[in-house]
């Protein structure tokens, strides 16, 4: 397999493709070509699984994937809306060629499979260690989309003040800042601003 890139558009008639401007997202995943791609991601049920009760089901999990432990996280909004239509963090599983090199059919890799059933979770596909530094949620995601993220801070044992969670986070290395780049100037890791 290579990394092929696929753009995929939601119908208009359901809750993403009802999004003026919004309504597609780009997917980078390990197939044998395009066209493999392009079916793989039709039969995913999109439209159909991300409706109102899917958007909230997938804004409960994904404010849950906060990789602190002992905070709790709720989401600001559970409305389908550009940041959770957006499922390319979830479908992704790679940037370049050399990312497939384990990667032998489509279905393998991270992501994938119907929403219900697979065990992993928008905006994470498994856990953070699993999933390509790109796709993994910034710092941000979750102090912009989620309450308890940002605070209150507090001064934990050993630590020379006090710190947000996602302050926290960033400092233990469990989530990335959008403002970091690689070398190659391509983000480190996944974030989306809400669009009204």
């Amino acid at each position: 397999t290579t990394c092929q890139t696929y753009k995929h558009s939601y119908a208009e008639e359901t809750s993403c493709g009802s999004l003026k401007g919004q309504s597609a997202f780009t997917v980078s995943r390990c197939a044998a070509s395009q066209d493999e791609l392009q079916e793989y991601m039709t039969g995913q049920g999109l439209g159909k699984n991300l409706d109102p009760d899917g958007c909230k089901i997938l804004w409960l999990e994904g404010c849950r994937t906060f990789p602190l432990p002992d905070v709790v996280v709720v989401p600001k909004s559970i409305k389908c809306n550009n940041v959770v239509c957006d499922q390319s963090p979830f479908y992704s599983n790679c940037v370049t060629d050399e990312d497939c090199a384990g990667i032998s059919r489509i279905e393998d890799g991270l992501g994938g499979g119907s929403l219900a059933s697979t065990g992993y979770v928008w905006p994470t596909a498994g856990n953070h260690s699993e999933i390509l530094q790109r796709y993994r949620p910034c710092c941000e995601f979750y102090v912009n989309h989620c309450n308890g993220a940002a605070g209150p801070s507090t001064q934990m044992l050993g630590e020379d003040k006090s710190y947000s969670p996602a302050k926290r986070a960033q400092n233990g290395g469990l989530c990335e800042s959008s403002s970091d780049q690689t070398p190659k100037g391509l983000p480190v890791c996944w974030t989306v601003k809400l669009q009204k």
